[in-house]
C-alpha cells in the first residue's frame, strides 16, 4: 500500500477504513485515521502536536448515498429552490483559507453572496471588457503556441492542453489578479506556469471533486498548504494596490497599456470602497475566484477539443474556415456555438447541493425522487445536457 509522509507520518491504515466502509466514515474521521486508539487520549495527543483540528471527532454513523436528478425538470426544480437545496462549497473553501471563505461569491445562495456577485460584475463586465478579453486571448494563444511547439519527424507537435488550453488562463489569471507569475516579463515571480497551474488546480479539485473518501483527507491537507501560500502573496498585492504595501515584492509594475491589469486594480480598489479589508479582498474573493476558473475553463477547452478532434472531426472543415473568416460579430458567435456544442457533448460536469428540508423531485419522466433532510444532491449535467436543443448544427 502507498503511503505519504505528510499524511498521519506515513500510515495509511485509513485507507482500508474508507473503502471498506466509504459511507460510514467521513475522510478526516479520527475514528478511520487512528482506529486502534481511544479518542478521548488521541485528542490529548493530538492537540499537544497542533493536528487535533485536521481531523472529525463525532462518531461514525450511516450517511445515505447522494440522491441523483438527472432530468432538465429536475435540474431546474433543484437548482432555482436554493433555499431548500444549498451550495455545499463553503464549508471545504473555509477549510483552505479561512472563516473567509463562506464570503466567496460562489460559496452560499444567500443575499450576502448574490450581492458579492452583483458587485463584482459591475466592477468587471464595463465597456470594452469583450474586446479586451478576445485581444488578450488571441495574443496569448500564438505566444503560447510559438513557445510550446517543436519539430519531430518533419511535423509541428504540441500539447494543447497541457501548454496552451491550460496555460493561457493562468496568464489571464496572473494579469488580472497580480498573481506572482514568473515569467520573462517578470522575473521576481514565485511560480511557473505549470506550479501556478498545479496550485489553482489542486485548490479546485478540494472544493468542488472532493468525491473520493479515501483520498479527501491528503487532498485537503495539500490544498491547504498551497492555498495559504499563495493566499499570503495574493494579500501583499492587494495591499500593494490600495497603498498599503510594499512595492516590487513579487510582481512586476503593471503596464499602462495593460487592460487586464487595469481591470484587476479597479476591481480590487472597487471591492475595497464597498467595505472589504485586503484580508477579503485576497481570501475571500480573488483566491477563490482564481482556484474556481483556470481549473475550470482549462478542462472545458480540454473537453471540447477531445470532441472535434474524436466523435465532431467531421466538423474541423467547417471550424477552420469560420476561423479564417474576418472578425465579426457573426464569426465570434459560431466559433462560440461550435465550442459551447464541444463542451455541451463531451462535458463531464455536475453540482451537489444538500437539502435542508426533505421534499420530492420529478424527473421528466414521470418519476419521483424522495429527498429527506440532509441528503446530498446531485445535479448530473452530463444527462440534462443531451435533451438541451443544439446551439449550432452539431
Amino acid at each position: 500500500m502507498q503511503y505519504d509522509l505528510n499524511v498521519n507520518h506515513g500510515c495509511s491504515f485509513y485507507k482500508l477504513f474508507l473503502n471498506a466502509f466509504p459511507n460510514h466514515f467521513k475522510g478526516n474521521s479520527v475514528y478511520a485515521h487512528y482506529p486502534m486508539v481511544i479518542p478521548a487520549e488521541n485528542h490529548k495527543i493530538l492537540t499537544d502536536l497542533k493536528r487535533a483540528h485536521l481531523f472529525d471527532w463525532s462518531r461514525p454513523s450511516f450517511t445515505a448515498p447522494r440522491v441523483s436528478i438527472t432530468s432538465y425538470g429536475g435540474a431546474r426544480h433543484v437548482l432555482e429552490n436554493q433555499e431548500t437545496y444549498r451550495s455545499v462549497w463553503g464549508e471545504a473553501l473555509s477549510f483552505l483559507v479561512g472563516k473567509g471563505g463562506s464570503k466567496f461569491m460562489l460559496a452560499g445562495d444567500t443575499p450576502l453572496h448574490a450581492g458579492q456577485r452583483k458587485c463584482m460584475a459591475s466592477l468587471l463586465y464595463r465597456d470594452g471588457w469583450k474586446a479586451d478579453i478576445k485581444a488578450f486571448y488571441r495574443s496569448v494563444t500564438e505566444q503560447l503556441l510559438v513557445e510550446k511547439s517543436y519539430r519531430l519527424a518533419g511535423q509541428t507537435h504540441v500539447d494543447v492542453v497541457r501548454d496552451v488550453g491550460n496555460i493561457a488562463h493562468v496568464h489571464f489569471a496572473a494579469r488580472m489578479f497580480g498573481l506572482p507569475l514568473k515569467t520573462a516579463e517578470n522575473p521576481r515571480g514565485v511560480y511557473s506556469e505549470q506550479e501556478l497551474y498545479a496550485v489553482l488546480a489542486v485548490i479546485f479539485a478540494a472544493i468542488f471533486f472532493d468525491i473520493n473518501p479515501a483520498k479527501s483527507f491528503p487532498l485537503r491537507q495539500a490544498a491547504r498548504t498551497v492555498a495559504q501560500q499563495l493566499g499570503k502573496l495574493i494579500e501583499a498585492n492587494v495591499k500593494l494596490v490600495t497603498g498599503f504595501g510594499l512595492r516590487g515584492l513579487f510582481t512586476s509594475s503593471p503596464s499602462r497599456n495593460d487592460p487586464l491589469a487595469a481591470y484587476g486594480s479597479n476591481l480590487i480598489k472597487g471591492l475595497a470602497k464597498a467595505g472589504l479589508s485586503a484580508s477579503d479582498i485576497a481570501w475571500s474573493q480573488i483566491l477563490p475566484t482564481a482556484g474556481a476558473m483556470v481549473p475550470n475553463q482549462g478542462e472545458v477547452f480540454a473537453q471540447a477539443v477531445d470532441f472535434y478532434l474524436g466523435e465532431g472531426r467531421g466538423h474541423l472543415g467547417e471550424i477552420h474556415r469560420v476561423a479564417n473568416l474576418e472578425d465579426s460579430e457573426e464569426s465570434d458567435s459560431l466559433l462560440l456555438g461550435y465550442a459551447m456544442e464541444g463542451v455541451r457533448l463531451a462535458g463531464t460536469f455536475g453540482s451537489y447541493r444538500q437539502a435542508a428540508v426533505g421534499g420530492t423531485v420529478r424527473e421528466d419522466d414521470g418519476r419521483e425522487v424522495q429527498v429527506q433532510p440532509g441528503d446530498r444532491v446531485f445535479v448530473s449535467f452530463v444527462s440534462v445536457s443531451f435533451i438541451l436543443p443544439l446551439a449550432v448544427g452539431v
